[in-house]
């Protein structure tokens, strides 16, 4: 059995756990990225679930594709209508790419994750 993990739900999660938000003097807010933190949580995460498969095993890292090419869209163009005014992760990027560099994540699009869990 092959281990497949979500990169978006890590890198949502934690990269948001990660932040910290202050105030200024006159009551506005701001929020700050750490994303050293998310990244030890990321690398933490990832080890506590490969810890209950066999040592050795390859996990299948996965992050989305470009929202913008979601072919879910042409389905039902409200899909994930409801979002558009959430942020993302101040680290967003930064996290996508550090899946992409040091856990090997593949970029892949549901049809495809869909074939793989069956």
């Amino acid at each position: 059995m092959i281990p497949i993990i979500d990169g978006d739900v890590l890198v949502y999660t934690l990269g948001y756990a990660s932040e910290d938000k202050g105030e200024f003097v006159d009551g506005s807010t701001f929020h700050v990225a750490n994303p050293n933190l998310a990244k030890r949580l990321i690398k933490s995460t990832v080890r506590k679930y490969l810890s209950k498969f066999d040592p050795g095993v390859k996990p299948l890292v996965v992050i989305s594709g470009s929202s913008e090419n979601n072919w879910r869209l042409g389905i039902y163009s409200e899909y994930k209508a409801n979002r558009k005014t959430l942020t993302k992760p101040l680290a967003y990027r930064e996290l996508r790419q550090y899946f992409q560099e040091e856990l090997q994540a593949r970029t892949a699009i549901g049809e495809l994750m869909m074939r793989l869990a069956v």
